[in-house]
């Protein structure tokens, strides 16, 4: 076998296990969907490109789970399986006999686009998390979005900004969503 493929079944077998011990330990599958008492309201905001001025549409709060403390982990494993698999596909493009050079320079550009794609996530995150002092950050780079999960105890309106505006300056005038996943203060 490959070495990627035994990797990403490696990371797949992880993914279960773990998700099979949590689901025992809590006895309900709550961290996986919100309860009704619930709401996450995410804080939708689009720089204005003229000013570079944050609008601050919504804001919200997700009730903490039991699942927490490892729901950041977990997205990060289902997306690292994910890109995988999409880097694998595109290796076996470039490997393959029967395809064009025009085919494997586009799937050599894109492996490029996910590399670097996920390196600036992983910037991001440690920046955010060491220039405000949060728990945890996820950076997930969508289609439409660019998504930011905040763990920490608390998350002001002037927070959110400064992290839409960080974003801002990094990335360029895109739509962010800020997601703030509260926990306890020790």
């Amino acid at each position: 076998m490959k070495k990627q493929t035994v990797w990403l079944l490696t990371l797949f077998s992880l993914m279960v296990v773990l998700s099979v011990y949590y689901l025992n330990q809590s006895g309900d599958a709550s961290f996986l969907t919100l309860s009704p008492h619930q709401s996450e309201v995410p804080t939708t905001q689009t720089p204005d490109a003229s000013t570079g001025e944050v609008d601050q549409e919504s804001s919200g709060e997700l009730t903490p789970s039991a699942m927490e403390d490892d729901l950041f982990s977990f997205v990060r494993l289902e997306m690292s399986a994910k890109r995988g698999e999409r880097l694998e596909q595109l290796e076996t493009v470039i490997a393959g006999e029967n395809v064009s050079s025009e085919e494997k320079w586009q799937a050599f550009e894109e492996i490029d686009r996910i590399n670097q794609l996920e390196t600036g996530e992983i910037i991001l995150e440690e920046t955010l998390k060491s220039r405000y002092s949060f728990e945890d950050v996820l950076v997930r780079t969508l289609d439409e979005a660019v998504v930011v999960s905040i763990k920490s105890a608390s998350l002001t309106k002037a927070d959110a900004n400064n992290v839409m505006r960080d974003l801002y300056d990094e990335l360029g005038p895109v739509r962010v969503e800020v997601k703030h996943y509260p926990v306890e203060s020790s």
